[in-house]
């Protein structure tokens, strides 16, 4: 998987990141399942790992979970409280870009067609995030 993983790689150097199913059709696929070694395959792949797709917990309460990288947003999609963990998908500046973990009614937003059903995502500024323990 990896040597295919990195033919691809090489054959397509825009492709920047790997995403598994669960993140792009979370209600329909759960692969490649929370067992999966992120770490060792974006080092086999990579050369390196980052914290993308880890998990961090919220600790400050009411910290704002946006639509939009800014303070700026009067209208955050929801308050959450301390502890409340979240997938890091992206870091942009002093804001990362995150999907909600804790319950499947916030992870996953419904639709009619199970085909059209997406993660929840959106934004809290960095400094709000610790990295789950067990998560390094």
């Amino acid at each position: 998987m990896y040597k295919l993983s990195r033919a691809i790689l090489t054959a397509y150097p825009n492709i920047k990141f790997t995403l598994g199913h669960d993140d792009v059709s979370p209600y329909r696929k759960t692969d490649p399942g929370p067992a999966f070694s992120w770490d060792a395959f974006k080092t086999a792949v990579y050369g390196s790992t980052n914290n993308i797709g880890k998990v961090f917990t919220v600790n400050t309460a009411g910290t704002n979970f946006r639509k939009v990288p800014s303070t700026q947003d009067n209208d955050p999609i929801k308050p959450l409280p301390a502890g409340y963990q979240v997938g890091l998908i992206a870091i942009e500046g002093e804001w990362s870009k995150v999907y909600l973990v804790n319950a499947r009614a916030d992870v996953i937003v419904k639709n009619s067609d199970p085909a059209k059903c997406y993660k929840q995502i959106g934004w809290i500024k960095s400094s709000l995030l610790t990295l789950k323990p067990g998560q390094s």
